[in-house]
């Protein structure tokens, strides 16, 4: 429908970039402007793709569609109930429609249950609402569907299905349906409501593509709870619906996987108060991992938080009520997300809705597990220091590792550990779990995963190993092991396993790239300690170790005390390597949860970004009458052009055919005439050729006297007044 704009690559040419696939059963290219507002703020290099109008189903079949290529990216596909019958004969009855929507629903299941089992990337499908009328007339089969595509769907992690509901819930609009252009254009919904389906969906892509955050540090006083604990007397303290719901909140990230920490400046006693004594506590006091409540600057409590628990910067959120204090983390701690807590109840809850590094993620076993894991490694740490030596350490803590093949019960896990593992990572290859499952069905590669637990408690998976198989030698294509399990020789015993699997099938090297990142020194440090052999070329380390050599690593204790200091390096790390990315990032996505929290303030920004030309116009023909002046600011509104004259050539000046019909439909909104979409495509497309059909239009409805009267004063009076007396 619309023309392919210049700035629009194929996928050929965009093999590095995150590609974004969308077919849909209307035409769908309003959601460009806003999809690519937000993947610029967020950095993600991207590649926008619509394939051709109403090809969902061949996209899905044809093995050279844009789907099928897309191998580094999303594939969305949208779809309108109501399409389904859209061009049957008007004298179809109910029953038959029904039967089209059930027939058409239960072949696009069945397409893509089979697509995405052998999917290279993710697949978002989205239910969009029908015309009003359609909706009501229809509703009981339309939410039959909707659930048959969840029952049957839900056994798959590759599709993630979104309802029209969902974006009614967090961007409402007054009006969703444009009849006009849906009828003209299979163009169904309003700007307002393209805005919200498009953010939706950027969300969506923001969870898929970036890192999670592991850490919630928040203030107390006006943040947990209304008024000052040193203040007032416990009572006193106000903990209303709002806070409720944010306390509701931390306990539900809780237990998907996030730490808790406070951050207050208070005295601790008095906060443990609070917490054990107020009636209204609804975050308890063994949900908070570290507790920080001192005078000291909060940036330095986080780094200190930082150190304690050994997870960077950059994985952290901050919240409080008061702005200096935002501002002082945002200068000193640039890359913690710092999020400024709203001061009236009432605005909570949309606060939390638009804190879009809170969106549902899948969570694992390990995920709710991670407080405790972290309560239990104080007792860790106590071992440690009351320790002699670490051997004794090792000793005291009655380790046990334990190595199976990846399964597809944690094969999640194992895209986790290399999407979040910085520090303990060798290659720092990302991996998404459906290309970790062609890989692992491979005869080509081996998959391992490493478990441990010791007497304070089970750590579940801590480590992952994917080697490639050749004749004389494996190769280590991803090493990873989380930073709660470092200290404790468990990567020197995972060496060894792989060690041994070569000496079973007769292999006498391990070879081991290692790719800097600026934040795996750790790993650096441990290859260098085991590997004599080190080869350098300009992008990796390559190292050897002869399999019988690393098999002796089994049993051997080494002297390590990266234990007590690799946490302690870690903010160092994390601050020498930030980026201004990251920077840019938080400080969106924090603008976001304050600014961007309704869909008039979105179409707001997205329009603002896209700045206006000016024509350098010389032709002198300005408009002048009422109407062409009227028509000029519906051109600039769309074209982000001012200056425009009327003869300038609507396609000529960059318009499209989605431009198009936004301006006939506005134009029938302004002057309550529908000029057909064919009128425009007889020669150029002008402000003055619309002025002239609209006045032929108007002069149409007009009976007969009523033309000739007019018609006997076109001489008494100048274009403009004529145009006024039939119109203004």
């Amino acid at each position: 429908m619309c023309k392919k704009s210049e700035a629009n690559i194929t996928l050929e040419d965009s093999i590095d970039k995150f590609n974004i696939v969308i077919a849909a059963t209307f035409t769908a290219d309003p959601l460009r402007d806003t999809l690519e507002y937000f993947m610029d703020k967020l950095n993600i290099p991207y590649n926008i793709d619509f394939a051709p109008y109403n090809q969902v189903l061949q996209q899905l079949i044809d093995p050279k569609s844009l789907f099928s290529i897309n191998t580094n990216g999303i594939n969305i596909i949208l779809i309108r109930f109501e399409d389904w019958f859209r061009y049957s004969s008007k004298t179809v009855g109910l029953e038959v429609k029904k039967e089209l929507i059930l027939n058409n629903s239960k072949e696009l299941i069945s397409v893509i249950k089979k697509k995405v089992e052998n999917t290279m990337v993710p697949y978002f499908l989205c239910i969009c609402p029908s015309s009003p009328e359609t909706e009501l007339e229809f509703f009981q089969t339309f939410d039959y569907v909707q659930n048959e595509f969840e029952n049957i769907m839900s056994d798959t992690n590759k599709l993630d299905i979104i309802k029209y509901q969902q974006v009614n819930e967090l961007y409402p609009v007054n009006k969703y349906y444009d009849e006009h252009t849906d009828r003209i254009a299979h163009l169904p919904y309003t700007e307002a409501f393209f805005t919200s389906l498009a953010t939706l969906l950027a969300r969506k892509i923001y969870t898929y593509y970036s890192t999670p955050y592991k850490v919630i540090v928040v203030d107390c006083d006006n943040t947990l709870w209304k008024g000052v604990c040193g203040e007032s007397e416990i009572k006193d303290l106000e903990i209303s619906s709002g806070y409720q719901k944010f306390q509701n909140f931390l306990e539900k990230k809780r237990l998907e996987g996030m730490l808790i920490c406070i951050c207050s400046k208070n005295n601790e006693e008095d906060v443990l108060k609070v917490f054990d004594s107020h009636p209204g506590m609804l975050l308890k006091r063994d949900s908070i991992v570290s507790w920080h409540c001192n005078w000291e600057p909060k940036s330095n409590n986080i780094k200190n938080i930082s150190k304690k628990l050994g997870l960077s910067l950059e994985s952290m959120i901050f919240i409080d009520d008061n702005p200096l204090e935002c501002a002082e983390v945002r200068a000193n701690c640039p890359e913690v997300l710092t999020l400024l807590f709203p001061d009236k109840d009432y605005e909570i809850q949309n606060f939390l809705n638009n804190i879009w590094p809170f969106d549902d993620r899948k969570v694992t076993k390990e995920d709710t597990k991670r407080t405790e894991f972290y309560r239990q490694n104080i007792n860790r740490e106590r071992l440690l220091n009351d320790s002699l030596c670490y051997a004794d350490f090792l000793k005291g803590l009655e380790l046990k590792v334990e190595f199976e093949s990846a399964t597809l019960s944690n094969i999640s896990r194992v895209a986790q550990m290399t999407q979040r593992i910085n520090q303990f990572n060798f290659t720092t290859i990302r991996r998404k779990e459906n290309e970790l499952e062609k890989l692992c069905l491979s005869n080509e590669y081996k998959c391992f995963v490493v478990s441990a637990k010791d007497r304070f408690g089970d750590y579940g998976i801590v480590g992952t190993v994917i080697i490639k198989l050749e004749q004389n030698e494996i190769i280590i294509d991803t090493f990873c092991l989380s930073c709660r399990a470092l200290g404790r020789n468990i990567e020197h015993k995972m060496i060894a396993y792989i060690s041994e699997y070569a000496l079973k099938n007769k292999v006498e090297n391990i070879v081991i790239p290692f790719i800097k990142s600026g934040k795996n020194s750790p790993a650096y440090n441990f290859l260098n300690s085991i590997c004599t052999t080190k080869k350098v070329d300009e992008m990796k380390n390559i190292y050897t170790i002869p399999a019988k050599v690393g098999a002796s690593l089994k049993d051997k204790v080494f002297e390590n005390n990266n234990f007590k200091d690799e946490s302690s390096n870690i903010s160092e790390i994390s601050s020498k390597n930030k980026t201004e990315d990251k920077k840019k990032e938080s400080d969106f996505l924090a603008y976001i949860a304050k600014n961007l929290n309704h869909v008039n303030k979105i179409m707001k920004e997205v329009n603002a970004q896209k700045s206006s030309r000016t024509l350098k116009n010389d032709s002198g023909v300005l408009p002048v009458t009422p109407m062409e002046i009227e028509l000029e600011k519906i051109w600039s509104e769309y074209l982000k052009l001012n200056n425009i004259g009327i003869h300038d050539e609507f396609f000529a000046l960059g318009g499209t055919s989605i431009l198009l019909i936004k301006i006939l439909s506005k134009v029938k909104q302004v002057f309550d005439v529908e000029i057909p979409i064919e009128t425009v495509f007889e020669g150029d497309f002008t402000i003055s050729k619309l002025s002239r059909e609209i006045i032929r239009h108007k002069l149409s409805k007009l009976d007969l006297n009523e033309v000739i009267k007019v018609l006997g004063d076109i001489n008494l009076m100048p274009e403009h007044q004529i145009i006024k007396s039939l119109f203004i």
